[in-house]
């Protein structure tokens, strides 16, 4: 790799090569592309890429500035009530969430200047999730209690399309665990049934999960 050069004048040769690989027999392109991992310490598959790819339109120059920064002890009080709010999503839904839950913040706590709103809202997913994981740490959820069986899954068969009930009896079953954090010892349970088409919800609690064995 030849480190004196450049980078305006890597480009430049790369440009060069380029409008000679695209017109070249197999022999030739052999040739350019080893030039290519010489002159640039890329890997062949990269130096092959790099001589196809096109190159920049004139009049669309790469405007290169200061990287965007987020810093936490300013965004991370706005993020946190919706956040929570939301139930904890992850970054990707958050992103999705936020244009709608940011104008319930303003309402409830303060108003944004416009800057700040703006820097909210282009925050990417990995974004969120390096600032909300101090969060994550003092907010863990529940241990659940419901572990993953291969016998149901067999027996039962699963729907991956949206489900269009238009008449009740069809029902979604869970169980939560009154355990305050800890499933250690005997614990009440509350089994929840909702009704798809009615939403009726019908809930009883019972003591420890014995009797679902029996249902």
């Amino acid at each position: 790799m030849d480190t004196t050069m450049s980078t305006q004048t890597k480009h430049e040769v790369l440009a060069k090569l380029r409008s000679r690989y695209a017109p070249a027999g197999p022999a030739y392109k052999s040739k350019l592309i080893d030039q290519v991992v010489e002159l640039f310490g890329l890997h062949r598959k990269s130096a092959i890429r790099a001589l196809r790819r096109a190159p920049r339109p004139p009049g669309n120059p790469v405007l290169i500035g200061s990287r965007r920064q987020y810093r936490s002890e300013q965004l991370l009080p706005i993020l946190k009530p919706i956040w929570l709010a939301c139930q904890q999503p992850c970054g990707k839904r958050l992103v999705a969430a936020l244009p709608d839950w940011l104008s319930h913040y303003e309402e409830d706590y303060r108003r944004l200047a416009r800057d700040t709103r703006e820097r909210v809202l282009s925050a990417s997913a990995a974004t969120l999730d390096r600032l909300l994981q101090p969060l994550r740490v003092c907010y863990r959820r529940a241990p659940g209690g419901t572990r993953p069986g291969t016998l149901l899954r067999q027996q039962i068969p699963i729907a991956t399309t949206p489900w269009e009930i238009t008449q009740p009896g069809y029902l979604e079953l869970d169980t939560v665990a009154l355990c305050g954090g800890s499933l250690a010892g005997d614990v009440v349970w509350m089994l929840d049934s909702v009704d798809f088409c009615t939403q009726w919800v019908e809930a009883r609690a019972v003591w420890n999960t014995g009797l679902f064995n029996t249902l």
